[in-house]
């Protein structure tokens, strides 16, 4: 998507590796497979107790309970928590190897405070019943922006400057184009 934006006509310029982003999935991979694991675990669990006697006993069930309830707690850990890891680092290769024109970007989202602000989100969602969505949103867009700079190649006011006048020319040309009267 980055490749194909422009301001006025210099374009943005992403050369973010495959590799770089290969990474980033390594850790949540790691994890998906181990909570399927124990999600496996525990059906051979059920399925063993149930095969060799056609019942659970008491104790049977209620640690099978307390295995399902510890996997449903892990499925909403790694959501909350590796959903905004792989955000984060995405944001930050995804950015940092982008440029606009002579001026590159910098992105800086610290991991582990993105994952609080998700965290945080999602309880007030939970709580407000979904009306703190949009707050939600919101606070995402800020924290981003706080972490995002752009590192500048010179004079940033004539690099506007000389944007403005080749997107002025470009929509004269196209208005051209189309034969618009677009004069007051």
């Amino acid at each position: 998507m980055l490749n194909n934006t422009c301001f006025g006509a210099a374009p943005l310029e992403c050369t973010v590796s495959i590799g770089a982003i290969y990474r980033i999935f390594v850790l949540p991979m790691l994890a998906a497979a181990v909570l399927m694991a124990c999600i496996l675990g525990v059906g051979v669990i059920a399925f063993a107790g149930l095969a060799s006697g056609g019942t659970l006993s008491r104790g049977s069930a209620a640690m099978l309970f307390a295995m399902v309830i510890g996997i449903y707690v892990a499925a909403l850990l790694f959501q909350a928590l590796i959903i905004p890891y792989v955000q984060a680092r995405t944001a930050n290769a995804v950015w940092s190897s982008t440029s606009l024109g002579t001026h590159a970007f910098i992105s800086r989202l610290p991991v582990g405070g993105y994952i609080g602000l998700f965290l945080v989100n999602w309880l007030g969602i939970i709580f407000t019943l979904g009306l703190f969505v949009p707050w939600a949103r919101v606070r995402v867009a800020r924290y981003r922006a706080q972490h995002l700079a752009l590192t500048v190649a010179g004079s940033l006011d004539d690099f506007v400057a000389a944007e403005a006048v080749a997107a002025s020319a470009l929509g004269d040309q196209t208005a051209e184009m189309f034969d618009l009267d677009i004069g007051l």
